[in-house]
């Protein structure tokens, strides 16, 4: 619960790629993407403390209504 390892392989067989072609009367465009791959992200998360915001919307309503406050 404190800590925890992740490890991502994106694109491990080296399919990551794109081809467009568009042309028309005045233009030729041709473009074309090849990710280097794969991609290897591995990610280390350490939890410090066990901090946990108050909610504060519900204590505030309660604290209006002991001081017999009306809506």
């Amino acid at each position: 619960r404190k800590m925890s390892l992740n490890l991502q392989v994106r694109d491990f067989l080296g399919t990551g790629k794109f081809e467009f072609l568009s042309e028309g009367p005045d233009f030729y465009s041709h473009r074309k993407f090849v990710r280097e791959s794969p991609v290897i992200m591995l990610t280390l998360s350490c939890n410090l403390n066990n901090y946990k915001p108050e909610r504060r919307g519900d204590r505030e309503m309660n604290d209006f209504e002991d001081e017999g406050g009306e809506f």
